[in-house]
C-alpha cells in the first residue's frame, strides 16, 4: 500500500481473511480501453484496472500517474457466481530509485448499472463489503465462517 494510505473501517479479520486465506484464482493486467467500471457486460478484472488507473491519474507521484495497464496487477482471490468479486490492485512502483507501488484491497459488486468497486480506504468500502456474501469478504456476515 501506498506510504500513509489510510484503511477503512472494515474489521480487520475480514482484511485480513480477504487476503492471507483466499488463494488468487486470477492474476492479470486488462488491456487498455478495457471497459470501465460501470460496464453492466464487462470484466471485474477490466473494471478494477480502470479504476485503479483512474486512482493513478490523480496521484502526487508522476510515475504514478504515467501507469498504464501493463503497469497493473488485479488480483482476484474471491468470487461468489458472476456478480461479487474481491481482492487487490496494485499500480507497479516505476523502475527508478525511491518509487513505490500503490495498491488497494477492493470489493465488488456487478447490478444492472454495471461493477461497484470500491477500494480499502474509500467511504463505500465499508458498506459494499458489509453487503457482500461471506463467501467474497469473510466475517462480514456469517458468525459461523472459519476461524
Amino acid at each position: 500500500m501506498s506510504k500513509g494510505h489510510a484503511r477503512g473501517s472494515v474489521g480487520a479479520a475480514a482484511l485480513t481473511a480477504l487476503l492471507v486465506l483466499a488463494a488468487p484464482t486470477t492474476a492479470v493486467a486488462a488491456p487498455a480501453g478495457a471497459a470501465g467500471p460501470t460496464s453492466p457486460t464487462g470484466d471485474v478484472t477490466a473494471a478494477v484496472t480502470a479504476k485503479l488507473l483512474d486512482q493513478a491519474a490523480s496521484a502526487t507521484d508522476p510515475g504514478l500517474r504515467a501507469a498504464g495497464a501493463d503497469d497493473t496487477r488485479v488480483t482476484v482471490t474471491r468470487r461468489d457466481g458472476r456478480t461479487w468479486a474481491s481482492g487487490t490492485a496494485v499500480v507497479v512502483a516505476p523502475a527508478k530509485e525511491g518509487a513505490y507501488p500503490a495498491g488497494w484491497v477492493f470489493v465488488a459488486h456487478r447490478d444492472s448499472a454495471g461493477w461497484r468497486i470500491a477500494f480499502d480506504g474509500e467511504s463505500a468500502f465499508a458498506d459494499l463489503a458489509a453487503d457482500a456474501p461471506s463467501t467474497v469478504v469473510w466475517g462480514t456476515r456469517s458468525p459461523t465462517a472459519p476461524p
